[in-house]
């Protein structure tokens, strides 16, 4: 499996920054066009390198907040690139209301 620094930036290409929600493994797929819940458990892969948000159970050097990294080789990688969504406010993943 391959592991890539992340670094995340304001930039003009908005289509390097795209990701895709899929289910926490390809026998649990999310369904297009059916809304997220909260509480569900989800993976998030980079479009442009087909790499998933992966979790580390240590701290950044640059932010001293969670460290994550892009993982995996096609979408596919462990147990570290499921997220569960929390929500603020009612039962669906709405835009900017959401925390993983």
């Amino acid at each position: 499996m391959k592991t890539s620094n992340l670094t995340l930036y304001i930039c003009q290409n908005r289509a390097k920054q795209f990701f895709s929600a899929k289910g926490p493994s390809r026998k649990n797929p999310c369904v297009r066009g059916e809304a997220v819940k909260c509480g569900q458990e989800i993976r998030l892969e980079h479009l442009t390198t087909a790499r998933n948000l992966h979790s580390h159970h240590f701290s950044s050097p640059l932010s001293n907040s969670q460290e994550v990294s892009a993982f995996g080789d096609d979408g596919e990688g462990d147990r570290g690139d499921v997220w569960t969504v929390v929500c603020e406010d009612g039962d669906f993943w709405q835009r900017d209301q959401v925390g993983f």
